[in-house]
């Protein structure tokens, strides 16, 4: 049976944790209060979002131009596939541009 606890013979050294030292360490800046302004980072954001969105708009569209023309026999599931994908597509490029856009001062 293995038990954690030190036998009685054997002594237990006890650490002391609360030192009263205290030292002045001033390797670290003075730390200065300064004005959170989110702007710049919401712009780059933005920005990220609605380039993303519009170049997989642009690749969505590229890629439905180059498989309609290569498999013309399956037209009519190429159609309710790029209906299925496009309209939520064009949503959300709208959404995020007009939110890009209607955010510029």
């Amino acid at each position: 049976m293995s038990d954690d606890r030190p036998a009685d013979d054997q002594k237990t050294e006890n650490i002391d944790l609360t030192s009263d030292t205290y030292s002045d360490d001033s390797s670290f800046p003075e730390y200065v209060e300064q004005d959170y302004d989110p702007r710049p980072r919401e712009d780059v954001a933005r920005i990220i979002i609605a380039v993303s969105l519009v170049a997989l708009f642009v690749f969505v569209i590229v890629w439905f131009v180059v498989v309609g023309t290569i498999n013309v026999d399956k037209e009519p599931v190429i159609h309710n596939l790029l209906q299925l994908i496009l309209s939520p597509l064009v949503a959300l490029v709208s959404a995020a541009t007009g939110f890009y856009f209607g955010s510029k001062k």
